[in-house]
């Protein structure tokens, strides 16, 4: 299986690539919305639970993400491959000591879907708990 590239959380486009299995490698195609939506969710579950091997799994070596603040169209940060991308979040998550985050995404929306690619927009609610306080909890 090919890996998918992440880049964005908000519109994140995926592009399945090449796999290294071998000759008898039988690839899965982009278009398979399931697997798609599998990603995406394995990006935020990785995350939250700080389980960086898996997270760096999810992207390709020539990986290039681009970090945004709300209101904000020039990135404040940018990363040109995984390298630099660990790098990056190794050093945000240090900055981040105490803070658990959860984000909670919903509503994918496939702007793009062929063979190749796919560009998928989505919505994440993203809640930060710090030191002791409790995990939020959702009333209905």
């Amino acid at each position: 299986m090919g890996r998918w590239i992440l880049a964005g959380l908000g519109t994140i486009l995926l592009m399945l690539t090449g796999c290294d299995c071998g000759e008898n490698c039988v690839r899965e195609s982009a278009s398979d919305q399931s697997q798609i939506i599998g990603q995406i969710q394995n990006h935020h579950y990785y995350w939250d639970g700080r389980e960086l091997d898996k997270f760096f799994d999810l992207f390709t070596e020539d990986v290039v993400t681009h970090s945004y603040r709300p209101g904000k169209t020039d990135p404040v940060w940018t990363s040109t491959d995984l390298k630099m991308l660990e790098e990056g979040t190794r050093n945000y998550l240090k900055s981040q000591e105490g803070r658990r985050s959860r984000h909670h995404p919903s509503g994918i929306q496939f702007q793009e879907l062929t063979e190749a690619t796919a560009i998928t927009r989505h919505t994440a609610l993203i809640v930060h708990t710090e030191g002791d306080e409790p995990a939020p909890m959702v009333s209905m």
